[in-house]
């Protein structure tokens, strides 16, 4: 706050300011449920009441529609659940919350609709706030950019009563996965008005992550089945197509040939197979990932080679990949060494990253060579990972019903996992009641309850070859494909390091936290 604030980022280095995303307070709307999170309720109604007073996205700028979604309309989501919870943080006389953040994202996503209007359902890449879609925009964007707005576009569309929300996120995201190829994988980008492919490269990392995780976690939040059979289809081809039983990495598929490169994206997987059920999997695959690759560069470079262990993309962007998996394995199994892994992580980001006013990002990994950048996510995410890796299971987050979105802001469970669809108009909308505390699951027991699709977990470990073959970009079926967009879709252990005291370490976490916000 000292060093940057009202700009979007800090610069750790320089210990100044930028603009990075649209010049309202980026990493202050992104972080305000972490201040709720380390227990600072007064500090978190304070900013929320700055933000609802004081930030306009009346704004002639082009954003990134996706990014304005996980970290925007999601940050200001959350933080209103949040100030509407009590028993989370109890109202606050000084600053008295009158509802100005959901009026917030209402705005926000008004200002994203536009994005969707295409003949496809799948939405542009880019927007301007005030003006709608560019001109010049290209129809080029990419898979997460279609298949990540189910979580708060429905939310919203439970808040305020207007289905329409919901819609447009879930018919982006039907369109999106009615168009897999002949192999049942989605590419990394696709042309929203053609609704071709339009890269030579797929994954469950970057450009894809996201829309794998909110089909498992819209069901989660919504008990919207459909979304749950597309998660089952993406996931089972997934681990047919990327997955490695001999070493436990994920690689990637060109389109003549496997590639077995690990981008830093996809170290969110374990988590989400821990929300999947698939915990032993998850287990192996993060052994592989923090002990071969943390432990030997101390941090996750952007891409490497896991067969050469060798970088193919430098830089570490402060990511919170790593932290929000092991975060997953130790709820999910209480195993020490998750939080093991943990302190090394932290010993890691205090050694190499800290500086005088914040956390730099690194440029170059070999030498450990920091730049000018620390991303907003490192406040919304990684340090919340890690703190809440620490915490014990009477933290509000853990006896409340809720899931994390893609930048790790809670939202709550809004339906219990019953796939019930509303019968009035015969549109498919989703009934948005809220869920009873008796049907409900907490965040706590959903991780420890198996969502297991069918033939996938063990069956593939034990049975798939590591398939070298590429990817088949060729839609099935053009027509199918386009009816696919409609509101109805188609259907041996490691040895560790000595934990230092949990309390001290959650304690140390607590102070960087603060010290970051402070200034």
């Amino acid at each position: 706050m000292t060093y940057a604030f009202p700009k979007d980022e800090l610069r750790p280095l320089s210990c100044t300011g930028a603009d990075t995303l649209g010049g309202y307070s980026l990493t202050l709307i992104d972080s305000l449920d972490t201040l709720a999170v380390v227990y600072n309720c007064t500090e978190f109604f304070k900013m929320a009441t700055y933000v609802s007073d004081n930030i306009s996205f009346d704004i002639d700028l082009c954003v990134s529609v996706f990014e304005t979604n996980i970290r925007i309309l999601g940050g200001l989501l959350s933080a209103h659940y949040i100030a509407t919870t009590s028993s989370i943080c109890p109202p606050n006389e000084k600053y008295p919350y009158d509802g100005g953040l959901l009026r917030l994202a209402v705005d926000v996503a008004n200002r994203l609709t536009p994005a969707f209007d295409t003949v496809t359902r799948m939405p542009y890449g880019t927007v301007n706030l005030r003006y709608g879609v560019p001109k010049d925009e290209v129809t080029v964007t990419a898979a997460a950019g279609v298949g990540t707005f189910i979580m708060e576009f429905g939310y919203l569309s439970h808040l305020t009563g207007d289905h329409r929300y919901y819609e447009l996120a879930y018919n982006a995201t039907a369109a999106l996965h009615g168009r897999r190829g002949k192999k049942g994988l989605v590419g990394t980008h696709i042309d929203i008005q053609s609704g071709k492919w339009a890269g030579p490269i797929t994954g469950v990392g970057s450009y894809v992550d996201s829309y794998i995780e909110y089909l498992l976690k819209g069901y989660v939040m919504f008990g919207d089945q459909r979304l749950f059979e597309c998660f089952c289809d993406i996931y089972n081809t997934s681990l047919l197509n990327f997955y490695d039983p001999i070493t436990g990495w994920y690689g990637e598929k060109g389109a003549k040939a496997m590639l077995p490169e690990f981008g830093s994206l996809a170290a969110f997987w374990p988590g989400m197979q821990v929300l999947a059920g698939d915990v032993g999997m998850a287990s192996f695959s993060q052994h592989q990932i923090f002990a071969q690759t943390w432990r030997k560069y101390g941090c996750i470079p952007e891409k490497i080679n896991w067969k050469q262990n060798t970088i193919r993309q430098d830089g570490y962007s402060l990511r919170p990949e790593v932290a929000e998996s092991l975060f997953y394995l130790y709820r999910a199994t209480k195993d020490p060494v998750w939080r093991e892994y943990g302190s090394e992580m932290v010993d890691s980001l205090e050694a190499n990253m800290r500086t005088e006013c914040g956390y730099a990002s690194i440029k170059h990994v070999s030498k450990m060579e920091v730049w000018d950048h620390m991303e907003s996510f490192f406040l919304s995410e990684t340090l919340k990972y890690l703190y809440l890796l620490f915490e014990e299971d009477d933290h509000f987050l853990f006896e409340n019903n809720v899931v994390f979105n893609t930048e790790a802001h809670p939202l709550p469970v809004l339906s219990s996992r019953a796939g019930k669809r509303s019968a009035a108009g015969g549109d498919g909308a989703l009934v948005l009641a809220e869920c009873p505390s008796s049907t409900c699951t907490s965040l706590l027991s959903i991780m420890t309850t198996l969502f297991f699709c069918p033939h996938t977990g063990a069956d593939v470990l034990h049975t798939a070859p590591w398939r070298a073959d590429g990817w088949d970009q060729e839609l099935p079926d053009e027509a199918a494909a386009a009816e696919t967009g409609s509101a109805d879709p188609p259907d041996g252990l490691i040895t560790t390091q000595t934990l230092v005291a949990e309390v001290d370490l959650l304690g140390h976490i607590r102070r960087a936290l603060t010290e970051v916000w402070e200034g």
